[in-house]
């Protein structure tokens, strides 16, 4: 299976549009939104919000965790971008 790791900030309604277009092709999509700015970037500590089921969550983890800090926090697209506006 393929697999897309969306890591913009998009919002909840455009990940889940996104998700039906490329499921509709047999790509599974992962709502993964990254916080942290730019300072976070650079020193590899941003926060990536991973909305995947948990199986996907955690066999992508160890390539997130080279970006930042990876947490799942839920399994549905959208989930990811809506834990970003909240945090």
């Amino acid at each position: 299976m393929k697999i897309f790791v969306d890591m913009s900030t998009t919002g909840a309604t455009y990940a889940k549009r996104v998700a039906e277009g490329l499921a509709a092709k047999g790509i599974q999509a992962v709502d993964a939104p990254v916080s942290g700015g730019i300072a976070g970037a650079e020193k590899g500590t941003v926060a990536v919000m991973v909305a995947a089921p948990m199986r996907r969550s955690k066999s992508l983890k160890p390539v997130l965790d080279n970006i930042g800090k990876a947490f799942h926090v839920g399994r549905q697209p959208g989930q990811g971008q809506t834990m970003k506006l909240a945090e």
